[in-house]
């Protein structure tokens, strides 16, 4: 009779520990979770406009960095002052942004410099810090965080250099008098660094180059075409690059700005919004290569008092990043009035 109950028990007893189980699987320690979501962060796309947060004067008369969350939401203005703040990159782990500034606090020169902040805007520096009339833009990380490439002149004399991220160790990456190079961006392998440069065979034609890290040799053009090719960006598995192309070809019969996609050797090229009769460019690619933020400009609108003849209306779009087709009907950061919104990034922020 004892064996009859004990072996009625032992069912009786797994399927209450098989509850237990499941029900600790199910329950998950709210604080444990919090401290996941910390360490894996959260998405954010941070971009550079003359908009502002203030809903009593909703235009600035510069440019400020600002982020914003996937969906729309979110907004935050990260910088606030009087100078021109532009071209912000996440970096790898999630808790600095680089961005180039003239802003004069830090930089008493008002040239553009390269700064680095927390993702929440605080704690701004500059780090390279240079003397008057030397300009730095276009920075990028590198995959471990500790290096930024960036551009240092003008594009019609420009060199790509590296400087590590507290501001030490400055060298010059691509040091060529006779061609600009600039918007460098690192390979998610940290092997090469893709760039924007001058057709050596034919001096008014931009193209989109890549070299080697470890000495800025091996160059290769990838586009090779007679389009202006700018602005590249790796795929997170670093097999496609993305970039923005104008003039009449054979993937772009209108000749505006397009969005295009190929692979990481420069073969396949396609047009991903070829359907588009705007300007499209400056892609980012999610972390996870599904979609790309990009720029899509509309022509100066009258509406906007403080607009000049070479100003143009823009919006940040998403789209699918093999197809083309747009994630919505309406675009990331629809204001509802004539502001330009560009140079986005999309990454992982971590407070």
């Amino acid at each position: 009779m004892e064996n009859i109950r004990r072996s009625r028990a032992v069912p009786i007893l797994a399927a209450l520990l098989a509850a237990v189980v499941a029900l600790t699987l199910v329950w998950d320690d709210p604080a444990e979770a919090r401290k996941k979501k910390k360490r894996r962060g959260v998405e954010r796309i941070v971009f550079t406009s003359n908009r502002s947060i203030d809903p009593e004067d909703p235009l600035t008369t510069d440019r400020e960095i600002f982020s914003i969350k996937p969906d729309g939401t979110g907004l935050k203005q990260l910088t606030t002052n009087s100078a021109l703040d532009d071209g912000p990159v996440i970096s790898p782990n999630g808790t600095k942004i680089a961005y180039s500034s003239q802003d004069p606090i830090g930089n008493v020169e008002g040239d553009r410099e390269i700064f680095v902040m927390n993702t929440d805007g605080s704690k701004k520096t500059n780090v390279t810090n240079t003397p008057a009339g030397v300009e730095d833009f276009t920075p990028d990380f590198s995959p471990d965080g500790k290096k930024i490439a960036f551009t240092r002149g003008d594009l019609s004399a420009s060199d790509i250099y590296f400087i590590n991220v507290d501001g030490t160790g400055t060298f010059a990456f691509i040091d060529d008098e006779s061609w600009p190079e600039f918007r460098p961006v690192f390979s998610p392998d940290g092997q090469r660094i893709a760039f924007t440069s001058l057709d050596t065979l034919s001096p008014n034609d931009f193209e989109i180059f890549d070299a080697s890290v470890s000495d800025g040799s091996s160059w290769q053009n990838l586009t090779g075409n007679e389009t202006q090719d700018y602005r590249p960006e790796y795929s997170p598995d670093g097999r496609k690059i993305y970039y923005d192309s104008a003039g009449p070809g054979p993937l772009n019969g209108d000749g505006d700005f397009d969005v295009m996609v190929m692979n990481f050797d420069g073969s396949v090229p396609a047009n991903l919004t070829e359907e588009s009769l705007l300007d499209d460019l400056r892609p980012s690619v999610r972390r996870s290569g599904t979609q790309i933020v990009f720029e899509r400009l509309k022509p100066p609108a009258t509406t906007n008092p403080r607009s000049t003849p070479r100003d143009k209306e823009g919006e940040l779009w998403i789209m699918d990043a093999t197809t083309g087709s747009l994630n919505n009907s309406a675009p990331l950061t629809d204001t509802g009035f004539a502001v330009i919104n560009q140079l986005p990034d999309w990454g992982r922020v971590r407070s």
